[in-house]
């Protein structure tokens, strides 16, 4: 039977498509939570922040800066992923304080800065795009992460 005209079920199957489509561009991700806004405005892609779990540099979308529990980008096995397009004062709101160990910066920014302390103070560490940071385990980076600043273009 096809749907009458003005009825909400193309409107539907166009979410559907769309939500195929993230799952797609999330290979190796196998669960979110968290605060994410996944569509807005015209159905584009807008990730604020979420959590996730999955492996390698792939894991991170277009447009987001990720950090990852573990060095080279969880790539031994599935560990935590936060993915975020906006500033993080505090990391520890998405349980992940003192937890990363790598990180890609995937923004449209050119400079990501990781911060040892909260509101985006103590040591600073730059992730420049396009090159990322695979591995911070044994450096006095590892597991120091606490906010996390995207400088806008």
């Amino acid at each position: 039977m096809r749907p009458q005209p003005g009825t909400s079920r193309p409107r539907l199957i166009a979410t559907l498509v769309a939500t195929t489509v993230i799952a797609l561009t999330t290979a190796g991700c196998t669960a979110f939570r968290g605060n994410s806004s996944l569509f807005r405005g015209n159905s584009s892609l807008t990730i604020e922040t979420t959590v996730t779990t999955g492996k390698g540099k792939t894991a991170c979308l277009a447009s987001a800066v990720c950090l990852y529990e573990n060095g080279n980008f969880n790539e031994s096995g599935n560990a935590q992923i936060l993915i975020t397009s906006t500033s993080i004062k505090n990391l520890g709101d998405y349980g992940f304080d003192n937890k990363a160990s790598s990180a890609v910066n995937n923004s449209a920014s050119d400079y990501a800065y990781i911060y040892t302390d909260t509101d985006y103070a103590g040591n600073e560490l730059a992730v420049i795009k396009p090159t990322e940071t695979p591995d911070w385990t044994g450096t006095r980076n590892d597991n120091k992460a606490s906010s996390l600043r995207i400088e806008r273009p």
